[in-house]
């Protein structure tokens, strides 16, 4: 997909619909731009919420911030 965008007086351009459908960009979310190979690549930045939304569960059934302190408690050895 190739989307076209005008540079602004003050460096702002508007990411087309497409392209933040794509994306999955929705008012608010941030961008991070990189170059590769000559290439500028335009990547979302996962919110909090994403990028902690990978490890849901990984706790097991701890459900509370007591039951989570209880068992870091435990991993150190701290009675």
């Amino acid at each position: 997909m190739k989307k076209r965008a005008t540079v602004t007086s003050k460096g702002q351009i508007t990411i087309p619909k497409e392209v933040r459908r794509h994306l999955g960009l929705e008012k608010g979310d941030q961008v991070m731009f990189s170059i590769e190979d000559g290439r500028t690549i335009l990547h979302p930045v996962p919110t909090t919420h994403q990028a902690f939304s990978t490890y849901a569960g990984a706790l097991g059934g701890l459900a509370t911030a007591e039951e989570v302190g209880r068992w870091l408690r435990e991993l150190r050895d701290e009675d």
